[in-house]
This record gives C-alpha cells, structure tokens and sequence, in this order.
C-alpha cells in the first residue's frame, strides 16, 4: 500500500479529528464526490484501488459512534425512520446471503472477469470480489445511519446541504480547469485530485473514441461525475424555484448555473437523463397550487426552447452535442455496455433467485446488473425500499403543504428518484453519493413527520 501526498495530510488530521466528530463528518461529506482521489493505493494494474478520502474520514466517524454507543450503552431509533432503515437492512442482508451462491455454483458457470470486452471468461468461485463488495454495501449502510443521525432537525439538515453544495460548487470548477486545460491542450494536474491507482482515474476527461473534452473533475470518470452532479443539481433546483435557499438567494441561483454547465460538459447520456427528469419533476413542483398555471407554462416553455434554440444555434455546441453523445451510439462504449447488459440477462436467467452473487457479475446497468448479482429477491427488496421512501416522502410532503410553503414536494423526492433513474442506464447505485442521498432523504422523513404531527403549519424545512 502505498500513501499519496494527499493523505499525508488526510490521514493524521483525521486521526486528531477523532476528539471533533462533527468535523469529520463535514469532512466526510465534502469529500463524497472525490471518488477519483485517493489517500492511499493498493494493488496494480486492473486490481489496484484506490481508498477514497470520505471512505477514511466516514470509517474514523463510524469508529467514534461506536465508542460512544459502547459508553452509553444505548442505541435509540426514532420511531419516524425505523421502517425505511429496515427496508435497506433487509435489502443489505439479501445481498450477504446471496454471497452463498459461488459455493453453491462452485465453478460450474463462467462470469465476464470485468466490464469491457476485453474481459475473460472465468469460473464462478468466491473471491476477494464478493468480500469487498459486501464491505463496501455495509459500509454504504453505516454511513447512510450517521448522515441520517446527522440530519435529524431542520438546522441539521441545512448544514448537511451546504457543505454537500460547496463541495459540488468547488467540483464544478475543478472540472471547469480541466476542461479550460484540455482546450489548450496543457497537462491536467492528475496528482492533486485524480491520483488513484484506478485505471478508470487518469483519463484525463478526454474520450479515445470521439475527438472532444469530457470534464470527469475528481470523479472516476465523465459518466459518475454526471451522476454526481444530477443529485446536487436537483436539490439546488428545488431550492431556488421554491425560495427555500441554501445559501442565499444570488449565489444559490450562481450555483445552480454552475451545476447545470458542469452537467452538460460531462457529455453523459445518463446525466442529461436525469437533468431531464430533474427539470420534469422540479417543474410539476413548481407549479402546484400556482393560479394562471397555463401561462406559466407557456411562458417557461417558450423561454426554455428560446435558450436551447439560441445554444444550438452556435456551430461549436452543436458539434460537441453531436460528438458527446450522438456519435456515442455507434462507439466502442455502446458495443460494451450492450454486451455486458446480454452477458447479466443470461446470468439472471441461471440463476434467477439470488443471481450469481453480490459484487459477482460486471454491471452496466442497475435492473439487469442486480438481477445478475443479487437476483429477483435482491432487487425486489431494493425497489420496496425505494418505492416506500419515495411514497412516504411525497405523502408527507402533499400533507405537509401550505400555500405559505409554495412545496408540493418534499426537497429530496426529485434528486432521489432522477439519481435512480440515471443509474438504470449506468450501473448499480454505490459509493459515498447515493449514501448521501439516502441518509438526507431518510432525515426528511423524520423532519416531515415531525411537523405533520404536530400539526404545524409554515415553511416545510424552511431556513430563512
């Protein structure tokens, strides 16, 4: 293993933040979208990984939570969250059991060694894969507690929202820079925040196959910043069209601008997916309870086409629309992911119930990548816990609305169902992002419950 430059410094003022749990955890956050960043390094070639920072500081949070669990001697949920934590316990215990089935199979079926075709066929068997994998989904769920645990009242909650959006806001111009550079064609400075020894890490933004710049800033690649940067953009949107401000009102509408760039120059398709779902959702919320809805309407509709008409109108965005994402469905990339999707429906077809083991099975897409991995089961259990998190919150949120509000949603609702959406055309939902999201949507449950109870009336989650 060795230790980058950047985790000289990480790694002992997460060590002397033990004595501060809160900054750690502000730390924790920020440091969730840098998945192309490492601490440290393990491994070579196709194996080597790199440990991420949020991954370090969240695993020191977890350690101080346990230490004070065991002092305290008590563990106390809120009766609000139990059902959805459940619901995702279940769903993570599903995938444990599904680890049973390599030894079942025991090298009597072959699996794609990785997702590229490049990839070998080898015999199922359990390996360090499935270990990893499991760490990595129980891991998902602690942190998911913390940030819930985290983000329990309003003022909670509020501080977890900006912390989260300076670091999409710092990201975004990460990713500005390294576009700027690639126009210049000047070297990108992979070792400050691109310096993991995944060999998805370094590439530089750029695409082998067509002649334009993808940002990817600190994460992996184009496509996982696009996934990252949907859930942020989604959350400033409601933010901004509700007047329920993060920041204040100039520099939250200066960020949302920023997000919606940075989203566009990632050249994802799965990005612009969930801008489109994002735009969708945030729209019918905005528009609830509104008089004259039919103006409204037209006017934003004809303001939008007007601006998009204007974009294409330009000859270089045109070209970069149709090199980024029309000219990649003829590429090597859609070939891969295409055969990886047949290659997960003939394991699922095997082996339907448990499929062939969690972290067993290459994934380009979450339905058929977790019927592959986890099975019927596993993915029956994890669209149960979706559906009832996303039902609860948009019940509580129709309760909960006042013409004072102007919020038929609640906040989390549109960058949890578009984050989703988005990872159906990507891959199965992991990393420190969707933990995020899941642990801030499962603190508005608890937020939302609390005023509908009590009957309040006001702004829902309101700051200012």
């Amino acid at each position: 293993m060795e230790i980058t430059p950047i985790g000289w410094i990480l790694i002992p003022l997460g060590v002397l933040l033990l004595a501060r749990p809160k900054w750690l955890y502000v730390l924790a956050v920020f440091f969730t979208p840098f998945t192309a960043t490492a601490i440290a390094n393990r491994g070579t070639g196709e194996s080597a990984t790199g440990i991420q920072p949020y991954l370090y500081f969240g695993a020191m949070l977890i350690l101080r939570n346990v230490f004070d669990l065991a002092y305290s001697l008590r563990i106390k949920v809120c009766r609000n969250i139990r059902r959805p934590l459940l619901l995702y316990t279940c769903f993570v215990c599903v995938c444990a059991i599904s680890i049973s089935m390599p030894f079942i199979i025991d090298g009597r079926s072959e699996v794609l060694s990785n997702g590229t075709l490049e990839a070998a066929l080898v015999p199922v068997r359990f390996s360090g894969k499935n270990i990893s994998a499991l760490i990595s989904l129980l891991y998902g769920l602690c942190f998911t507690v913390i940030v819930v645990r985290q983000s329990m009242s309003q003022p909670q909650f509020h501080y977890t929202l900006r912390v989260y959006m300076a670091s999409g806001i710092f990201v975004s111009f990460w990713g500005f820079l390294q576009f700027g550079l690639g126009l210049m064609h000047v070297p990108y400075p992979f070792l400050i925040f691109n310096n993991s020894a995944s060999p998805y890490a370094q590439l530089g933004g750029a695409l082998s196959s067509i002649d334009v710049v993808r940002i990817s800033s600190v994460a992996l690649e184009p496509s996982a910043f696009a996934l990252i940067l949907v859930g942020i953009f989604a959350m400033q949107l409601l933010a901004v069209l509700h007047r329920q401000y993060i920041f204040s009102m100039r520099l939250d509408r200066f960020a949302l601008v920023v997000f919606f760039i940075a989203l566009m120059l990632t050249g994802s398709g799965t990005g612009y997916l969930g801008f489109v779902v994002t735009c969708v959702m945030g729209f019918i919320s905005y528009m609830r309870g509104k008089k004259k809805v039919m103006r409204r309407t037209l006017l934003l509709l004809s303001t939008t086409g007007l601006f998009f008409g204007l974009l294409f109108a330009v000859p270089a965005t045109r070209l970069y629309m149709q090199e980024a994402i029309f000219s990649k469905a003829d590429s090597f990339s859609a070939l891969e992911r295409g055969t990886i999707i047949l290659a997960d429906l003939k394991y699922f077809l095997n082996y339907p119930v448990l499929g062939l083991g969690w972290g067993t099975a290459p994934a380009h897409d979450l339905t058929m990548g977790m019927l592959a991995n986890c099975g019927l089961v596993g993915l029956t259990t994890f669209f149960t816990f979706i559906g009832y998190l996303v039902f609860t919150l948009l019940r509580l949120g129709k309760v909960s609305y006042t013409r004072e509000s102007e919020r038929g949603l609640s906040l989390m609702v549109v960058p949890l169902v578009a984050t989703i959406i988005s990872y159906m055309a990507d891959s199965i939902p992991a990393g420190g992002t969707f933990s995020l999201l899941l642990g801030l949507a499962i603190a508005e449950v608890a937020i939302l419950s609390e005023v509908t109870s009590a009957g309040a009336i006001g702004k829902v989650n309101g700051w200012q």
